[in-house]
């Protein structure tokens, strides 16, 4: 991952967490359903991020367990970075890899906190796996996801803050940009081979920690969206539709039947 200068950057960390997260089982046409909390996950990849964040400048790899008992495997890539609201008007952050063509994010100058913070601390997510993106984000209807979602979030970290209250990140100039990676090669079974300019940039909203797709868009190039700030973005291609049914033969008329008159 490709960041700016130390100056700009207090701190950043690399996070490979796989997440044993607080979930409740649901019944679901009588079959137990694992239900995740996806605001739940979130909290805890927050927590630990401003706690290392707060201890370290070092890049490190972090292993994390959010409960002990086996409630169902979600598995997240993260990082993150502390960062003055100042250095973020004048120079943005760019977190990307366009050689490697890896997933991560750039926020251009002239963007501040909103509500407004000295000091934030910017996470980067991907729900990666099977058991992650396509189980907690559905795609549009006639769609199919074609990378993990990613969550762009931000958290106040001014003095006397615990990094608990969530802010948004509010572009005055050119828009934040969420990369995907190489996508090449991500038609999954039943789509069609990847076109960004038939794919569709899709804006999930969350709420009481389940996720809704509620909006899309044309992607901005081949491996990324521009997007409004914080919030859970993923990339959709569209399903190729069902073959058609056979036609059925056509029904021969009935033979003719004379008639027979008796006397």
């Amino acid at each position: 991952m490709a960041v700016p200068s130390s100056s700009l950057l207090s701190s950043l960390l690399l996070l490979a967490l796989f997440l044993h997260h607080h979930c409740s089982a649901a019944q679901d046409r009588g079959s137990a359903a694992v239900v995740v909390n996806i605001s739940a996950v979130e909290d805890v990849v927050r927590d630990r991020a401003f706690e290392l964040l707060h201890r370290t400048d070092k890049l490190v790899g972090v292993p994390l367990t959010a409960c002990p008992s086996a409630c169902g495997l979600v598995e997240v890539q993260a990082s993150a970075l502390r960062v003055r609201s100042s250095s973020l008007w004048a120079d943005g952050v760019n977190a990307t890899d366009a050689a490697a063509g890896t997933a991560g994010f750039t926020v251009p100058p002239r963007v501040v906190p909103s509500p407004f913070a000295r000091r934030v601390d910017v996470v980067f997510e991907r729900f990666v796996g099977s058991n992650s993106s396509g189980a907690l984000f559905a795609a549009p209807p006639g769609y199919a996801l074609a990378a993990p979602v990613a969550a762009l979030l931000a958290y106040d970290v001014s003095t006397g803050n615990n990094g608990s209250r969530a802010v948004g990140l509010r572009a005055l100039g050119a828009p934040v940009r969420v990369e995907f990676g190489d996508l090449s090669s991500a038609a999954a079974n039943g789509t069609q081979p990847f076109n960004a300019t038939a794919a569709r940039c899709v804006t999930f909203a969350v709420a009481s920690g389940q996720a809704k797709a509620v909006a899309t868009h044309a992607m901005a190039s081949d491996t990324a969206c521009t997007v409004t700030g914080t919030g859970h973005y993923g990339v959709a291609v569209r399903l190729q539709p069902p073959p058609p049914s056979p036609t059925p033969p056509t029904p021969q008329p009935p033979a003719a039947v004379r008639e027979r008159w008796w006397a």
